[in-house]
């Protein structure tokens, strides 16, 4: 016992790093893990190069729910990882409708809507030309916003890796923006129904601007079923999100962990849902 314990503080400096390295190893691989947001799919939640903590540990123990932000690998896929919201869950009925806004019965553009709103907003006008010339790559090009509610449209622009700029508008501040008159506008929200009734979203950039059955993986009937042990996973920023309505169905084995916490950037530190 002499000799071993002699020999263990001759050598110690170096069992501890290998010690250091075997917990962090098992900790990453077994509880969690940091990852940064590649990609503007899940704006407002997430900008691009935002740090989170993966929890590896949670989904060993219940099953996910609803509104939590799985990491995970598509099926059939590459290895890489995507991170997504849990929308529909085993079993339940889903029909994703698209809102938008007509004027005397035709259908106004998002873009139009876009237009409409940097016209009124010339200094961000400028910053949007000015990050479009940049050439900075695609992912990092600021992406307009558009949300389609009952009683208001959100309409912005999303700077995926610095902030998101919006303003909400009542019908009335829509047809004035538009130079149109109220009563030739017809306002329509969009929904994602679970079970037939729609599910509250206050985290989404955009509604969706597809419906589902009919523009997505599925293309009959009113409304699909998502298998058992299933999954039906989309991206906050819907209309620029590869996620279950493209590829389809997320199998419960390839859930890597639900995104725990945010640790950078510094100002926006804190617990996810």
């Amino acid at each position: 016992m002499v000799e071993v314990r002699v020999w263990v503080k001759k050598y110690w400096e170096y069992i501890e790093n290998v010690l250091f390295l075997v917990g962090f190893g098992l900790v990453w691989f077994f509880v969690a893990e940091p990852r940064y947001i590649p990609s503007g799919s899940m704006m407002p939640t997430f900008l691009i190069n935002d740090r989170l903590i993966v929890d590896k540990m949670t989904y060993r123990f219940r099953e996910p729910q609803r509104g939590e932000i799985v990491i995970f690998t598509v099926p059939g896929g590459t290895s890489d990882a995507l991170i997504k919201r849990i929308v529909g869950l085993p079993g339940e009925r889903v029909r994703i409708e698209g809102g938008g806004l007509t004027a005397q019965g035709q259908t106004v553009s998002r873009y139009d809507l876009v237009e409409a709103y940097l016209r009124s907003q010339p200094e961000l006008f400028l910053r949007y030309q000015k990050a479009l010339a940049s050439n900075s790559g695609y992912d990092l090009r600021p992406a307009p916003l558009v949300r389609f509610q009952d009683e208001k449209v959100t309409i912005g622009m999303a700077f995926p890796a610095e902030e998101i700029i919006q303003k909400d508008f009542t019908l009335p501040e829509m047809a004035r923006l538009l130079g149109m008159r109220v009563q030739d506008l017809k306002l329509t929200g969009g929904e994602v129904y679970i079970n037939g009734k729609p599910i509250p979203e206050p985290y989404i950039n955009e509604d969706a601007a597809y419906l589902c059955p009919g523009q997505c993986f599925v293309a009959e009937g009113k409304e699909f079923i998502i298998p058992p042990n299933d999954y039906f996973v989309m991206g906050d920023n819907r209309n620029n999100s590869k996620d279950s309505h493209v590829w389809g169905f997320l199998p419960r084995e390839n859930m890597i962990g639900k995104a725990l916490v945010r640790f950078w950037p510094l100002n926006r530190l804190g617990q996810l849902p």
